[in-house]
């Protein structure tokens, strides 16, 4: 099990199954993108990335030989371009409503039963909660959160 493996695997599960992320710019592993959070005209991004505080181990859980539980932390960013809204000071309901929607399918996504080992072996994925979508500066955006938990025995 490794960070790589949960992105990817998440990575390609939110892009195979949602239509409106088909076609997102992807930023695979740093949830800070050097380019910023900037989108052009029409351009829809994501990333998938460790948190910060990624780590958090239960140590010496049941089992042979003793392992520990670990707790992986994980953020999706979705952002995308806003900038009429701001240059014309009024907020555009559509994409607001359709930004909504996409968070809405991505947490769905998350609570597939099938999905709660993507990217991880005899672990869990569940989600955490998120920020709903808004618009700073020139850019809509939004995150959604996950934990993977799985036994990391000694070797």
């Amino acid at each position: 099990m490794s960070f790589k493996s949960i992105v990817d695997a998440w990575t390609d599960d939110l892009t195979d199954h949602i239509a409106e992320l088909s076609d997102a710019k992807v930023h695979r592993y740093s949830s800070q993108p050097l380019e910023g959070f900037m989108a052009e005209t029409g351009e829809r991004h994501l990333s998938i990335a460790p948190t910060t505080d990624a780590d958090v181990p239960r140590p010496f859980i049941a089992g042979s030989p003793p392992a520990s539980e670990v707790t992986r932390s994980f953020a999706v960013l979705v952002w995308e371009d806003a900038s009429a809204e701001g240059s014309r000071r009024f907020d555009d309901d559509v994409a607001n409503a359709n930004a909504l929607a996409l968070y809405e399918q991505i947490v769905g996504r998350l609570m597939v039963q099938a999905n709660t080992s993507l990217g991880v072996a005899n672990g869990y994925t569940q989600w955490v909660g998120g920020q709903t979508p808004r618009v700073e500066a020139s850019v809509r955006w939004f995150a959604v959160g996950f934990t993977v938990r799985y036994p990391l025995s000694f070797t």
